[in-house]
């Protein structure tokens, strides 16, 4: 074991209630067998590294999204964080190659490595997985909460068959030293994963320096839709409506209604700059 004190940190609103409820008893019972003194808080207050400064590791319990409202403190912080899967996707888990089932992903603290993952921004505001600019934020905006904890990720695509229709494919500006001119979609990434099933960023790593940045130029929704499924394999990038490079600043500029998301998150609309954060995050992973 090479931490002593944790920190573990619980989104008592991610994922499903009464499922979670018993999870997060057997992880603390597992946790305090191998000899960890725990702490236990909910997520949503702040000051974390002052009021628990003598912690060894940051565990959090919960999603994307949870590790997403927790990303400038605990990169602030600088301690090691390990993510166990409590949302509705875990992306971040699935990333990593860290295992899903909760025993096998604990027993990994007797035998893991602490890296350095960087982190990518929206005007200023720091992201662990992806961002984008389109359809896939007017879905996320419309995911209906009590279908997201009834169905977890299938909420998703139920969404994106029975609203997806109905977004306007308005054009917006993209300038970076990649590309400059007009897209319909663009996913500005730091991990290889999207969603649970996507790979629209393959090249993508959490651990290097840069973005990798997908753009789509189509203006119909039905062809959009297509090369989004064309990405569960990596096919999109063959397609000349697609575009995909590397970068570590990028500009955005679209209409005041256009929804922009970071790791799942609604987080702004019509224009941003993204960019590499000050800070990086030190993750736990399996050796």
């Amino acid at each position: 074991m090479k931490f002593n004190k944790a920190l573990l940190l619980h989104n008592p609103n991610a994922g499903n209630k009464e499922i979670q409820f018993l999870r997060l008893n057997f992880t603390l019972n597992l946790l305090r067998r191998l000899g960890l003194d725990i702490i236990v808080e909910h997520t949503g207050a702040e000051e974390y590294s002052s009021r628990f400064s003598d912690r060894d590791i940051l565990i959090v319990f919960g999603g994307d999204g949870t590790l997403h409202h927790l990303l400038p403190e605990a990169s602030d912080w600088g301690i090691p964080v390990l993510l166990l899967p409590g949302g509705t996707t875990n992306v971040l888990v699935q990333e990593l190659n860290m295992p899903y089932f909760l025993v096998e992903n604990l027993m990994k603290l007797q035998n893991c490595r602490i890296r350095k993952m960087y982190l990518g921004s929206v005007d200023g505001r720091p992201f662990h997985l992806m961002a984008s600019a389109g359809v896939d934020g007017h879905i996320i905006s419309n995911v209906p909460s009590n279908l997201k904890k009834f169905l977890g990720v299938l909420a998703f695509g139920v969404t994106a068959i029975t609203r997806g229709p109905e977004y306007e494919m308005k054009p917006f500006e993209i300038d970076s030293s990649g590309f400059s001119g007009e897209v319909t979609m663009a996913v500005i990434s730091n991990s290889s994963s999207y969603g649970k099933f996507f790979r629209i960023a393959p090249r993508a790593s959490l651990f290097t320096p840069d973005l990798d940045v997908c753009l789509f130029t189509s203006d119909s929704i039905v062809r959009l839709g297509r090369l989004l499924c064309d990405s569960i394999t990596g096919n999109h990038l063959n397609h000349e409506d697609v575009i995909y490079y590397k970068t570590d600043r990028l500009t955005l500029k679209g209409a005041q209604d256009l929804p922009i998301q970071a790791d799942g998150e609604i987080i702004s609309r019509g224009s941003c700059e993204f960019g590499l954060y000050d800070r990086t995050l030190n993750i736990v992973c399996p050796e």
